[in-house]
């Protein structure tokens, strides 16, 4: 009879577990899908200027572009895609716990 009790409160704790790993599931993927779009808004700012040079044949920056925005989201864009790649790797090992726990 206890032992009954103890294999139906480790099924109820599983349940817990994957019912959190699935929270926290969604909450990464949100997370990501921000993040893209983020990367995707910055991006779009930087095709105006992609190809083109930043400074004059002397090496002053344009008059016409300004160097310190694009230099910013340049910055951004690198971050961010760190940012997305480190959540990636969290969904995967998410997924590999609730994939771990289902096969049980």
């Amino acid at each position: 009879r206890r032992r009954s009790f103890c294999l139906a409160s480790r099924a109820m704790a599983a349940g817990d577990d994957e019912g959190n790993l699935r929270a926290r599931f969604k909450e990464l993927d949100k997370k990501r899908a921000n993040l893209e779009l983020e990367i995707e808004v910055v991006s779009s700012r930087l095709e105006t200027t992609k190809g083109q040079k930043l400074v004059d044949d002397e090496g002053f920056p344009r008059d016409d572009v300004d160097v310190f925005a694009i230099r910013n989201d340049r910055a951004k864009v690198a971050q961010l895609h760190g940012d997305h790649k480190q959540v990636t790797q969290e969904i995967e090992a998410v997924m590999a716990k609730i994939f771990a726990g289902a096969k049980e």
